[in-house]
């Protein structure tokens, strides 16, 4: 949701460092800038990653099936105003429902707060109104406790949480001002949308620890204690990066492991760890490269194209030093599960050949006669997954049938292999076209005397 103060809040998310100029020695030492190590520290360490939700939007439920495939759970950042009394089957939108949250609770999912409609709490709401108990900020979280939400954690709209204030001589006590409302609500943590750094050519920082300190770059929010609970460091990416010719490093690629979000979470990880905070909104679907396809109205420029969402996760689980957990697993609100994170992973099976002609049939010996036009015919069963959107078929390595998968347990290839032994295999494929399971059967194909 976007309001009157979308500039201010879209150029306080691209950078943090203007903002702090002027704030007191003592506001600075509350609230760190820079997470450095300490000497002799050896480099790298385990990264917590959060992905935060923001706004409610419908796309979040819709395609939360790319979170579901690898066993991930989210925070999702409410505005309470919005969201209906929608049963949880719906599906359009443009926000959820209290049925369809609930539905996100009792998957494990994390519910925070993000005032009622979005307001920018430093320009839009008096002293008075931050501690109305039913105004935006307090109100939100009374709603959503109702509904049945503990929403301890919350994410302020914009990013704005008193930095953006123009005047350097009143800066530090409107962001005193407002993280102490926050709290004053019951809140035990809140996320600003800045603070992780995005290095570009006009602001570069040093990126190397091994050339000693300071160091000022900062990859990721300091953990287990946070600087500051109630100024939570995050990363942040406009889709619109991505094209352009935009200087900025930030963008949601997937060019390798130097660039892109998955550099980012690379450098905390190589440096000390940490707790990597990324904002998101929308999921959207579409071509992640092009801004017009992937980002139509009501999608903005904090979406995330859904497969590269998808591979960002793959990449995740696969490495032991990341780990997606939730704001409330991150503050030990409620504690950390082991990684069990899911590879995606669904294994499919060739079924042994079936034939009313044969009484009693080898399990890798298919059978061809003129009446059959040297046809046989293979079966390959999915055991599980809504994720599966193809399955293929190789003969010896060539691709020969590929299918599109409408939910059957069982997809049946009709071929023409000729005699002789062959390798079949099959495949099935993802919706971000990538292929994430696969098994091999050898065979061998005779005449039928």
């Amino acid at each position: 949701m976007h309001g009157l103060a979308e500039a201010v809040g879209d150029r306080i998310a691209r950078s943090w460092k203007f903002a702090l100029l002027g704030v007191s020695a003592a506001v600075a030492c509350a609230l760190p800038l820079v997470a450095a190590a300490p000497a002799g520290a050896a480099p790298g360490g385990k990264v917590y990653i959060t992905l935060g939700f923001d706004d409610g939007s419908i796309s979040q439920w819709n395609n939360r099936d790319v979170l579901q495939k690898y066993g991930v759970n989210a925070t999702y950042f409410i505005n309470s105003s919005a969201i209906t009394n929608a049963p949880v089957t719906n599906t359009t939108g443009p926000y959820m429902s209290w049925a369809q949250l609930q539905t996100l609770q009792a998957e494990g999912n994390d519910i925070g707060g993000h005032t009622k409609t979005h307001v920018n709490l430093r320009t839009q709401q008096s002293s008075a109104q931050l501690q109305d108990p039913n105004g935006e900020l307090c109100g939100d979280r009374k709603t959503l406790v109702n509904h049945g939400f503990p929403t301890l954690n919350f994410a302020y709209p914009y990013g704005e949480d008193g930095i953006g204030d123009p005047n350097p001589a009143t800066r530090a006590a409107t962001l005193q001002a407002i993280h102490q409302a926050v709290q004053n609500c019951g809140y035990q943590s809140a996320r600003v949308t800045r603070a992780i750094d995005a290095p570009h050519d006009t602001d570069p920082c040093d990126e190397d620890p091994n050339t000693g300190p300071p160091w000022d770059c900062v990859w990721a929010e300091t953990w287990p204690t946070p600087g500051d609970p109630f100024g939570l460091r995050a990363a942040e990416s406009h889709l619109n990066n991505i094209s352009g010719g935009d200087p900025d490093k930030w963008r949601w690629s997937d060019s390798g492991p130097s660039g892109g979000i998955r550099g980012a979470i690379s450098r905390a990880r190589n440096y000390r760890g940490g707790w990597f905070n990324i904002v998101l909104h929308d999921i959207c679907v579409g071509d992640a490269n092009d801004v017009d396809t992937c980002n139509p109205n009501p999608y903005d420029d904090y979406a995330i194209p859904k497969d590269r969402l998808d591979k960002l996760l793959n990449w995740i689980c696969q490495d032991p030093q990341l780990q997606v957990v939730t704001t409330a697993q991150a503050l030990g609100q409620v504690p950390i599960p082991p990684k069990t994170c899911q590879t995606g992973s669904v294994t499919p099976r060739i079924d042994p050949p079936k034939s009313p002609l044969v009484k009693k049939p080898k399990p890798r010996i298919y059978r061809i006669s003129k009446k059959s036009k040297r046809r046989v015919r293979v079966t390959v069963a999915i055991t599980d997954s809504s994720t599966v959107r193809r399955v293929r078929l190789l003969v010896d390595g060539k691709v020969v049938r590929s299918y599109k998968r409408t939910g059957a347990s069982r997809v049946v290839f009709t071929i023409r292999p000729g005699t002789g032994k062959h390798k079949l295999t099959a495949q099935v494929i993802d919706s971000a076209g990538e292929k994430f399971g696969s098994t091999t059967r050898k065979v061998t194909v005779k005449r039928r005397r």
